[in-house]
Parts: structure tokens; sequence; C-alpha cells
């Protein structure tokens, strides 16, 4: 059932993604593209999200399993140390009978040694019907003699080369070194305490013991010569360690103070061999857990020790039995991952959607300028971010189209101003030949004056049929100035003078073809009245990028109100206007100033000087560049 919701689940994002993915919401899309950059955040989010949720969920259940146990391992402490106190007590109680002091003491007679066997007998066989728990007794003697009682035997013997188990393994030796205190030793079979008595091997001798042995020592004795042995099987303590099982599985035993496993309780009945857990693991701390490994599988290892003895419970819980509590945790976390997802994504289509229509609105209308429609506006935009994106595109839009209608008036403009400025054509062969025949009378007729004056004007008129550019070198301009002057100092009489000073560099400079004689043409006019004589000077300069030319006279001047009049006109007014709206005064400046700005922008242009009685200068800005 699981398997069938989860494929619905899979197939209902497969849908939404080929809805997604339609025609419409193409790679290069910033729809799409939006998209997919939510549905990966979204999903890199959310699976953090989910990963963390089930890593600190897993955790969780890790250490409940780990604080269970270390309950477990606390209640079994109590019993634990219950048994060994009951071992200790019952040896003390033992030690204390004058019974098996005596036995010990001093050799015995043959009826004496009956008699002494006899109540030991007694007295170890009471022992053994009190506590369930003790197997046998055993009392080993300096001398190698051996009493040994269980709930079947009584087993006596005489080692007198000490060469049975207890002499031989070190623990009759050992126990007299523990005194006045208890050893305890561990895996030690049945076999090996009753092998010295040669009865015929029985069912128990692989049997698994756990010895409690405290030296004895008489009240005639400086120093204990003998050894009293109380022994349980292990196996007795398996019913215990099925209760410390828990609820997860994993190996459970106890170790001595050797590191040696004294009983277990395994994963699927198998029991421990060699334990993970070591000593030095625990550090010298009472209980803990680490994650190891052995050769199979990733291992949690919980460790307690029992009370002050070197006993130490040990927990070995598999990785995996952590991970088989979360499975159906980890199944809800992906149901309800794809569910967030799904939701989510379907959302963020929907928004994304929104939020793109106005984009894929500007975005025609872009086209639509592509391919000439200029005024195109975008309507129906939102009150956001992006509407005002589309006002400003429309704020554009309108701002192309007026641009492009100034450009047209403005190219007319210029077409006006050209045509003033060179004014109407004549036949030029016409006019070349009638000029050439007028020269030729007035040499005829020795009129010299004529002949410059025809001659010059023919010069002047020359370039204005043969030359067809809008700009020339400021060298031709001051070629054409010249032949200007010529022809006015003939007709005003020969008292006015042209002074230049222009560095040589600058002659190669481009400027406005005739851009210069409307200037000393208003000298002549509007500066020196009825007195035509005095000096003109014409000087040039680079300052940065630009080209200042400066006209300046000696003439009358004018007012201050007049000035003023003049630079409002060359500021504001416009030629080609309103027709009679113009005056005829100063008109040939304003041609001069607006040929100027036409042709290099607004920035440049005239500016104009003067006092009344001192002359004029007229200052002329031009973008300084040359012929190539």
């Amino acid at each position: 059932m699981m398997n069938n919701k989860r494929y619905g689940m899979f197939a209902a994002i497969g849908r939404f993604l080929g809805y997604a993915l339609h025609e419409r919401a193409r790679w290069g899309t910033l729809r799409f593209q939006l998209f997919i950059t939510y549905a990966g955040v979204s999903l890199l989010v959310l699976s953090l999200g989910a990963f963390f949720f089930y890593a600190s969920t897993t955790k969780i259940v890790k250490e409940r399993a780990e604080q269970l146990t270390l309950q477990n391992f606390k209640q079994a402490e109590s019993s634990l140390l219950a048994i060994r106190s009951e071992m200790d007590k019952t040896s003390k109680v033992l030690l204390a009978n004058e019974s098996v002091r005596g036995y010990m003491d001093r050799p015995l007679s043959q009826a004496e040694e009956v008699e002494a066997t006899a109540a030991l007998t007694q007295l170890f066989n009471d022992v053994l019907f009190r506590y369930d728990n003790i197997h046998s007794i055993y009392v080993y003697s300096e001398s190698g003699k051996i009493l040994g009682v269980t709930r079947k035997k009584l087993y006596t013997s005489s080692d007198s080369g000490l060469a049975s188990w207890p002499y031989a393994s070190g623990l009759y030796e050992h126990v007299l070194d523990t005194f006045p205190g208890m050893d305890w030793q561990s895996n030690v079979k049945v076999r090996d305490q009753e092998a010295v008595f040669r009865y015929p091997e029985t069912e128990e001798w692989n049997d698994s013991l756990i010895l409690a042995s405290r030296a004895i020592v008489s009240s005639y004795q400086e120093r204990p010569l003998s050894i009293l042995t109380l022994s349980m099987k292990e196996s007795s303590l398996s019913p215990f360690f099925a209760e410390l099982a828990g609820i997860t599985k994993g190996w459970i035993y106890l170790l001595d103070g050797n590191g040696n496993i004294i009983r277990g309780n395994g994963q699927d009945g198998r029991e421990r061999d060699t334990p993970v857990f070591t000593l030095e693991h625990a550090n010298g701390n009472k209980y803990g857990s680490y994650t190891t490994r052995n050769e199979h599988e990733k291992l949690r290892v919980v460790y307690y020790r029992v009370g002050t003895t070197d006993w130490t419970l040990v927990k070995e819980i598999p990785y995996r039995e952590f991970s088989k509590d979360s499975n159906t945790l980890k199944k809800i976390v992906i149901v309800m991952l794809l569910a967030s997802l799904l939701v989510a994504w379907v959302l963020a289509y929907y928004w994304i959607m929104r939020l793109t229509v106005p984009l894929s609105k500007l975005t025609k209308a872009m086209k639509q300028m592509e391919v000439g429609n200029v005024g195109f506006e975008v309507a129906g935009m939102a009150h956001n971010e992006i509407g005002r994106l589309g006002m400003q595109f429309n704020k554009m839009s309108r701002s192309i189209q007026e641009l492009i209608e100034t450009n047209k008036h403005t190219e007319e403009m210029k077409r006006e101003a050209e045509v003033r400025t060179l004014a109407s054509q004549i036949n030029p062969h016409f006019l070349y030949n009638t000029l050439n025949m007028v020269k030729w009378m007035a040499a005829v007729q020795h009129a010299p004056n004529i002949e410059e004056t025809v001659t010059a004007l023919g010069n002047m008129l020359r370039p204005i049929y043969r030359e067809t550019s809008v700009f020339t070198t400021l060298g031709d301009e001051l070629g054409y100035i010249k032949h200007y002057m010529t022809i006015m100092n003939h007709r005003y009489g020969e008292g006015t003078l042209i002074h230049v000073d222009i560095p040589e560099e600058l002659m190669q400079a481009q400027v406005p073809r005739f851009i210069l004689q409307p200037l000393l043409e208003n000298c002549f006019v509007h500066g020196m009245s009825q007195k035509y004589a005095g000096t003109i000077k014409l000087s040039g300069r680079a300052e940065g990028g630009l080209l200042v030319l400066e006209v300046k006279d000696e003439g009358k001047g004018m007012s201050q109100e007049k000035l003023v009049e003049l630079r409002y006109r060359l500021a504001k007014e416009k030629i080609g206007g309103e027709p009679g709206t113009a005056r005829t005064h100063g008109m040939g400046l304003l041609y001069v100033n607006q040929r100027i700005q036409l042709h290099a922008g607004e920035s440049f242009g005239l500016d104009v000087d003067s006092e009344e009685g001192k002359g004029m200068t007229i200052r002329m800005r031009l973008p300084l560049e040359y012929k190539l």
C-alpha cells in the first residue's frame, strides 16, 4: 500500500513537471529559469530539513536506547551486588566456623579425619541447601589436602605434589595474596576442580563456573595456609541477562576484571566469543558509550561498571536496530517531503506566472520597437517594481518618438539654414563669363579697382559652386575672408585693415563653410557705422578640445541694454519661426550661432562682449577637429 501511494505521488509530480515544461516554459524564458531555481532551492531546503529531522530522530532513538540500557544496567547492578554480597557473607560465615578452621590447623588421625570430614560435609550441604546459586564448596590446604562438596557428591583427595588445577593455575597463591579480601575468577570449568578426584567424566564437566575464594587463617596460625572456594555456574545468570535484553537487539555480557566474558545473552541466541569492549575504552569512567565497528557492522557500545567491583556490564547495539526503529518515520518523512514539494511547486508556478506575465508584455513591446513600431506602449502594468519598469518603458518609447520628430525638424532646419546661407544659385557659367567680361572691360578702361573687385568676387563665388561639403579648413576660410575684405575695402574705402593671429597648426582645423564672413560683415555694417576705418582683429587658439575664434573691431560698440538683448536673442531666438517675428538687426549673428549649434550642439556657438564706444568682440566656440 505504501509503495502504491509513493508511486501515485511520483506520478503526480511527473505530470506537474510535464505541464511546467510545456512549450510556453522553454529553457530561455525567465519564467522557466525562475521555476527551476525555486524548485531546486525548495528541493534542497526541504531535503536538508528532512535529512536533519531524520538524523535528529535517529539520534533521539539512539540516546533513548542508551538511556534504557543504562537504566536496566542500574537495576541489574543491585542484583549482581546482591549475589556477590551473598557469596561474601557465606564465605565469612564458613570461615568463622571452628570445624572449617580446625580441619586445616593440624594433622588428624584417621578417626578424627572421618569425623571432621563428616562435620564439614554436613555444614557445606546446609549451605548448598540454603543458597541455590552456589554450585560447590572446596577447601584447599597448603599440604595438598582437598575437600569438595557439590549437590551430588563428596570429594576428598590429597595432592601432595600440588599438581592439580588450583595449585598449578596459581589460584591458590593468588587467593593467599588477596587476603583478607575475596578473589573472584570466571571461566573456570567444572573439570578443573573435579579432575583431581579421578572420577568418571560427567555431563557438567564443560560447564563454566564463577569462583569466589578467600584465605583461611586459624587462631593458631600467623598467616593463611588454606583457601575456601565457593563456586556458582555461569549459566545461572542466563535468566538475569534475558531480562536485560530490552527492546533493542544486541549482545549483552558481563566482563570480569581481566576483560573475559563471564556470561552473556547473544543476539538471536548467539553469544559473543570475543568482546568488542575492552577496559581501556572505559578510561576509568563508571559508565559511558561509544561507536565502533567490528568485521561485520557498525556498533554502539554501552558499558556500566558494577558498583566498586571489577565487573562491567556491556551491551553492543547494531546501528541497524536504530534505523529499524525509524523506518516508519522515514516513510512518513518521505511522503511529507514529496507532498510539500508538490504543493510548493504548484504555488511557485502560479505566482511566477503572475509575476512574469507583465514581463512577457514588456518583451513583446520591445520586439515591436525592434521592427520600427516606435511609440508602442504597455498597458495594465501592476503597481510594483515591474510596473514601474513598464512605466519607464512607456516613457522611453514616447521620448524616442519625440526625439525622432525633433531630429526630423532639426534636419529640416539644417537644410533650410544651408539654403539660406548659400542663397539662390544662378547659372555658374553665365555668372563667370559675365564677371570675366567685366574684368577685361575694366582692364581696357584702366580701372584697376574694378578689376580687383571683380576678381575677388569671382574667387569668392568659385567655392560656392564647386564645393558641396558643409565643412572646410580654417586656412581655406581665411582665404575666402581675404577676398571678402578686398571687396569691402573697395566699397567703403581703403581704411579697414584685418589683422590675423592664428597659429599655423590650426590651419587644418575643420570649420563650417562661410562661417566667418557674417561676423566681418557685422563689423562693417553695425560696428563702424559711417566711419569705415580701423582694424579688425581675428585671432584663434585651442582650449582643450575647443577651437576658439575671436573677431574684434574698433567701432562704436553698443549699449548695455542692446548687449543684453542680443545675448538673449542668441540664447533663445531661432531662425525659421513665424513670419515677421524675427527682427533684421543681428540676423547674421543668429544664423551663424544656429548653424554652429545645429552641427555641433547647443554647448557651442557665439558669445558677445561690447562696451559703448569701445568696439565689439565676438567669440566663436567650435569643436576642435582636423581634416583627415
